[in-house]
């Protein structure tokens, strides 16, 4: 990847091209830093697709605060998120479909957070933190004892968590495919049955999610909000694989991934494309240990 220089509305933003087996393959944007004139978030999305000999270009854009005497540092969860959202970019570069309605942004629903969610995991692991997780004044590295507290936190409440996906993911269902609600009454009936079946903890008074529930109404994901939790089950089978190599970096099964599922686009269904990675279907028990549910 090599950074070239831009005019552009903040000194912040970064341009780069991308190179594959150096063959130019996309501009890579980067807009990572808070200004007034973006919407809150973070995200990935193109301002140009492939056309003729005009390559892609693709950004990740989010609104990391910048400290006024120019430190900057990210919170575990800022680093989530860009690692995460670099995870959809490259999944659009990558991709060796000729049209950019084939490839990363436009794969089927259950594969859209496969390869961000994917690399959120290297964000807490021991051997990739202690090569960029390092303290800004003393270069120290995340101590022993700080990596083991973060483990435990990780299996903490899991289990509600799941349940909590779930109420949400088919409250989504059911706002999609029942029958339109005639008054607001009927509405929060459905809402407080789906709750009350989904969900182990007493419901509160001034429940209501359905009022903010932006996902499913103008975020994209009508119908299609289960595929959170899905493709966390996929991601961490794919993550199996690396812990399995014994290297979190392996070129193998990189390479692996690369070649059956980053940049096959929707050359085949999704399901096709799992099965020539692991030759057998999803299963749920990488998800699960993961989670902690399981040993």
């Amino acid at each position: 990847m090599k950074k070239i220089d831009i005019l552009s509305y903040s000194h912040d933003v970064a341009v780069y091209e991308v190179y594959r087996k150096w063959e130019f393959i996309s501009y890579f944007f980067t807009d990572y830093f808070y200004n007034d004139l973006k919407r809150p978030g973070a995200w990935a999305n193109m301002m140009r697709e492939r056309f003729g000999e005009k390559q892609k270009i693709v950004l990740n854009v989010c609104n990391f605060q910048k400290w006024a005497d120019g430190v900057t540092l990210l919170t575990l969860s800022d680093v989530e998120t860009m690692f995460h959202e670099f995870g959809h970019a490259t999944h659009e570069m990558l991709s060796k479909s000729e049209h950019s309605d084939l490839s990363g942004f436009h794969v089927e629903w259950d594969f859209i957070e496969l390869p961000s969610q994917l690399l959120e995991n290297w964000c807490r692991d021991k051997v990739w933190m202690d090569r960029f997780a390092r303290h800004y004044k003393t270069g120290e590295k995340v101590p022993d004892h700080m990596h083991e507290k973060m483990k435990k936190l990780d299996s903490f409440w899991n289990g509600q968590m799941i349940l909590t996906q779930n109420t949400y993911a088919m409250m989504d269902m059911k706002l999609h495919s029942e029958g339109v609600p005639v008054s607001e009454s009927q509405l929060d009936e459905l809402v407080i049955h789906n709750y009350t079946k989904n969900s182990l903890l007493p419901m509160w008074d001034i429940y209501s999610p359905h009022t903010t529930f932006t996902h499913i109404f103008d975020g994209g994901y009508a119908a299609g909000y289960y595929s959170y939790m899905w493709a966390e089950i996929i991601e961490k089978e794919v993550w199996k694989a690396f812990k399995d190599s014994g290297d979190i970096f392996s070129k193998e099964v990189s390479q692996k991934f690369l070649d059956d599922i980053l940049s096959a686009g929707t050359t085949k269904k999704a399901s096709e494309l799992f099965r020539d990675f692991f030759w057998r279907d999803v299963q749920i028990d990488a998800f699960l240990v993961e989670k902690g549910l399981i040993n």
